[in-house]
């Protein structure tokens, strides 16, 4: 490949990461990546286990505001209600489990589902 053609190929992938096809193209990857954490983390509880539920919560919020991010880049008013409320219902279930409640954090964690199974 000469380099021109290299530099090109370079900008182009820049050209795409920026665009908004590409954003619509992340939304539904970060939002299935905290729906399979968060599926994850009632399962988890399911066995009882608090540190397996703390570590799935901390990787569905940061998918989630991840997704939070580029529906607000899209200005969809309506996912970002969704996500701000499965944000707020993660973090209360990550809370839970941090403090041993594994009954509790499953219970917002199943909330959380329920709203991001919404968005899609």
């Amino acid at each position: 490949m000469t380099r021109r053609r290299s530099v090109f190929a370079i900008l182009s992938a820049a050209a795409l990461a920026f665009s908004g096809s590409y954003a619509l193209a992340g939304i539904g990857i970060h939002v299935q990546a905290a729906i399979e954490h968060t599926q994850e983390a009632i399962d988890d509880g399911a066995k009882g286990g608090s540190k397996e539920i703390v570590t799935h919560m901390m990787s569905a919020l940061g998918h989630a505001r991840e997704a939070l991010h580029e529906k607000a880049i899209e200005r969809d008013r309506a996912a970002n209600k969704l996500l701000h409320r499965a944000i707020r219902h993660l973090r209360l279930a990550e809370m839970r489990a941090r403090f041993g409640d594994s009954a509790r954090a499953v219970t917002h964690a199943a909330s959380a589902l329920a709203e991001l199974k919404k968005i899609k």
